[in-house]
């Protein structure tokens, strides 16, 4: 109700301004959005930052993109050099007289460089902890942590996502909306006719695991049972070379290891009986116990999987376990646990945690 009212002030406050200046300060916003939005969302599911804030930190830093700042250095958040930068380096007036700020190849090295900026130093470890989906408390905790003096900063950072929606490339990147959902809209009456509407369908959206029907067009895995599998997709279908087909059934390889994939209203004994093996064998290859459900173009393990991935680490996305990690990764489970100090494996794991998978 409280994040409802102040938006109904900000829609207040905000059509009280000449209409022609409204639409020409949200163009300009929209298109800086729209222009990284896809380096924003990157980042997001690499480090677990909002997109909606890092957007409005770049289009508040750097004036979407026309700062003195921006135009010379990529520079697009303000940050300044600190004693451990040794890149390049621009000089300028800020708070003192030629200051030193960092100087960036490209803006997308400006972008990673925010993200390390706020996941290396101790005192934004608070961040972390909150709703990846609470822009609002991700804007008073930038603040509280020292990142601007400004004591509008919050408030700024907040009218800025509101007013262009950029809560929607959050969404975005959770696999919560489409690409094709998140219109560009210069128009500020078509903003704030539709700005309430889509901030209700934020709050259930942004938790599926509570909802009968995921937005992901998935069966909605999150039960009394043990077996509660990750919702979003994993791309190993895509990966998987296809070898032959056996008794009716696809068989592909996937990091050397013999599988095939669940099909509707498929089972471990199903799968057993049409290939005649053994369905404790496929339980033991797959970590599942008996009664445990699998789902359509669930990859199944026809072999015993890796002690260890190719790749280091597992950046954790929206709607993971370590179960999930693990049939991704074809890392069996338990070198996960261990190497993970034992993370419940069915439990969900908050965004952005770096699993160890080897």
């Amino acid at each position: 109700m409280k994040r409802f009212l102040n938006f109904f002030l900000l829609v207040v406050a905000f059509s009280l301004t000449p209409l022609f200046l409204q639409s020409q300060a949200t163009e300009e916003k929209l298109n800086y959005a729209q222009k990284y939005s896809d380096v924003a969302i990157k980042k997001m599911k690499e480090y677990g930052i909002p997109a909606s804030i890092t957007l409005a930190q770049g289009i508040l830093e750097s004036s979407c993109g026309t700062s003195e700042l921006a135009v010379n250095s990529n520079n697009h958040f303000g940050i300044k050099c600190h004693k451990e930068w040794t890149g390049a380096k621009y000089y300028y007036d800020d708070d003192e007289a030629d200051e030193c700020f960092r100087k960036y190849k490209t803006v997308e090295e400006s972008y990673n460089d925010h993200s390390l900026f706020l996941t290396t130093r101790e005192r934004y470890n608070n961040l972390f902890e909150l709703d990846i989906t609470d822009y609002q408390a991700w804007a008073y905790g930038l603040k509280a942590a020292g990142y601007a003096t400004n004591p509008q900063y919050p408030k700024l950072l907040i009218k800025i996502i509101e007013d262009n929606e950029l809560y929607k490339y959050d969404l975005m990147a959770l696999g919560l909306l489409k690409e094709e959902n998140v219109k560009v809209k210069a128009d500020t009456v078509d903003i704030q006719d539709n700005a309430i509407d889509d901030k209700n369908n934020l709050d259930t959206a942004v938790n599926p695991v509570n909802d009968d029907v995921s937005l992901n067009n998935q069966q909605n895995r999150f039960n009394s049972n043990k077996n509660s599998h990750a919702i979003a997709p994993c791309d190993c279908m895509n990966k998987a070379n296809f070898s032959e087909k056996y008794k009716g059934r696809d068989i592909y390889i996937y990091n050397n290891i013999y599988v095939t994939f669940a099909l509707n209203d498929d089972s471990i004994e199903k799968i057993a009986k049409d290939l005649n093996v053994s369905k404790r064998l496929l339980r033991k290859y797959n970590d599942l116990s008996k009664g445990d459900k699998i789902f359509k173009d669930d990859i199944i393990y026809l072999e015993i999987k890796n002690n260890r991935s190719k790749v280091k680490t597992h950046v954790a996305e929206y709607n993971e376990t370590l179960w999930f990690i693990s049939q991704c990764y074809s890392v069996k489970l338990k070198k996960l646990e261990h190497l993970n100090q034992n993370t419940d494996p069915y439990r969900l794991i908050k965004l952005g945690t770096k699993i160890k998978l080897r």
